[in-house]
Formats: C-alpha cells, sequence, structure tokens
C-alpha cells in the first residue's frame, strides 16, 4: 500500500514525463452532426497505482476511459467531435491534463476553444464524473452525464491524495454545489445515475437531492457501478427531453438498471441481445 500511495506524488519522474504528453486525444467522425461529446477518464484509469501498471496502460497502451463505448456506430453518426481527457495523477485533474493545460481552468478553455460551434455533451464516471458536471457547467453544455461522480470533494484533502493536499488552502472547486446553485447555467442538464447502496455515492446525493439534478438512484452497490455498457450508446444520444422525463418518472425511487434498459434501449436490440446469450450458453 505505501507502495502505491507514493507512486502518486508529483515528483514522480515517470509520471512526470507522461504529464508532458498531450493526455487528450481528439476524434473526428463523419457525423452530419454539430454534436460534440468530451469523456472524462476517472480514476479508475489505471490500478493499482504501480510503476508496472501505469507503463502498461498509459506508456504502452495509451488508454482513455471511454474508448470503446465511443466507438459504438450510433456514438459515431450522432456526434461529430469526439474528446477524450485524462488525469494520469489521478488527483480530480487538480493539475489539468499536461504542462501546458496544468489547471482545471486551462481545461475548460481548451474545451470550450476546441468545442466552440458545437452543441456540447460531457460524462464521466466518478472522479470523471465530478469533472463532467465542472466543465459541462462551465461550459454551458446541452447535456451533462455524471456516473457515480462527485459533486464535493473536500473529504479527498488528505496525505493519500497528495496534490490535492497541497492546494488545500486555495478551495476552488473542491465542493461544486455552488457552482450549480449560483449559476444561471439550468441544473436539469445534468443527469446523475449512482448506485443506491453505495454509502459514499449516498453522501455525495444528499449534497444535491434538493436541486433540479435529473438523478437516477440504482439498485447497485459498489461505487462506479450503474448502468449496462450496452445502454451507454443509447443513452448519452438520447434527446434531453426524453431523459428528464425518465428521470422524474422515477423521482425517489431505486430502480434496477434494467428498468433504465427497457427505457432507453429499442426493443429490437435487447431482443438480439438476449437472443445472443441463448445461443451463447447452449
Amino acid at each position: 500500500m505505501e507502495k502505491e500511495e507514493k507512486f502518486l506524488q508529483n515528483s514522480n519522474e515517470i509520471i512526470r514525463q507522461a504529464y508532458k504528453a498531450l493526455n487528450y486525444r481528439i476524434v473526428e467522425t463523419s457525423a452530419r452532426t454539430n454534436n460534440a461529446i468530451v469523456f472524462f477518464s476517472g480514476n479508475g484509469l489505471y490500478f493499482p497505482n504501480t510503476k508496472e501498471v501505469f507503463e502498461n496502460v498509459i506508456l504502452n497502451s495509451d488508454r482513455y476511459e471511454w474508448e470503446n463505448i465511443a466507438k459504438n456506430k450510433k456514438i459515431r453518426k450522432y456526434y461529430k467531435l469526439i474528446i477524450f481527457v485524462r488525469d494520469i495523477y489521478k488527483q480530480w485533474y487538480i493539475d489539468g491534463i499536461n504542462t501546458e493545460i496544468n489547471t482545471r481552468d486551462k481545461v475548460i478553455e481548451f474545451l470550450c476553444k476546441e468545442t466552440k460551434g458545437y452543441k456540447v455533451s460531457v460524462c464521466g464516471n466518478s472522479a470523471g464524473g465530478y469533472m463532467a458536471v465542472l466543465c459541462g457547467v462551465k461550459m454551458n453544455a446541452e447535456k451533462i452525464f455524471s456516473f457515480s461522480g462527485q459533486f464535493d470533494i473536500m473529504d479527498k484533502i488528505s496525505n493519500e491524495n497528495p496534490l490535492i493536499f497541497q492546494h488545500k488552502d486555495d478551495g476552488k472547486y473542491f465542493s461544486l454545489i455552488s457552482l450549480i446553485s449560483g449559476s444561471k447555467f439550468p441544473d436539469e442538464r445534468i443527469f446523475y445515475f449512482f448506485p443506491g447502496k453505495s454509502d459514499a455515492d449516498n453522501r455525495q446525493y444528499e449534497l444535491i437531492k434538493n436541486t433540479c439534478i435529473n438523478t437516477f438512484r440504482i439498485d447497485e452497490a459498489e461505487h462506479g457501478k450503474t448502468i449496462d455498457s450496452y445502454c451507454y450508446p443509447f443513452l448519452l444520444t438520447a434527446k434531453k427531453e426524453k431523459l428528464i422525463k425518465l428521470a422524474e418518472a422515477h423521482k425517489g425511487k431505486t430502480i434496477q438498471k434494467k428498468i433504465v434498459s427497457r427505457r432507453i434501449v429499442p426493443f429490437f436490440v435487447r431482443l438480439k441481445r438476449f437472443v445472443s446469450k441463448i445461443i451463447l450458453f447452449r
């Protein structure tokens, strides 16, 4: 454990060298739309926090979360521009993504520039969900998707999170509650999915339950686990009005992830998946 904690220190030469790279990827598809989506990697980008894993995942594989989801044909037909970003220090983007874009404000500025003229959606899981909300509000995104994302990271200020600890006195963006409540941004554009049996996620939910954020309490217990992966392409391309209506129908309720699937994924797709499972297990 001690080895893992020390690995994330900003004096680590391996990470410092990787921090000089872009740590973002921009993909332009053949879609005939002006829709763009930004995918934020979370702290599950690589694990455990060791030299061997970091080299394999970041240096050799150049991994970003959400890459496989973004390869889906439905995503590629809906979004003309796809941007992936990652925080290789896994510290809630407090030092941005690279040596040039080295603050969260600079990340926002960079993304605003790259997505100018587009209708923007943002998406992330856990720490990526936190960043999706922050950037989405600042960018006035059309849709914000947060899966198990945090709205307040004050409890992360400790020696176990060295970069956050160094910034403990400035307090900027440690809580997003006032940003959401105090801005002209309509928080109904935020779609928040969280596992209802997770204590950590329920603590975050308590902070925003009285806002207009669209919440989906999923009948799951593990942080970061909400809906089935095959649902994402349909969810991320759904009309905002449909998602708001779905959230209102399940407001205050705990729902099973299969319910989300039934309401989002077309019947023929679910049927095809069901038949494939039967054939597979024969």
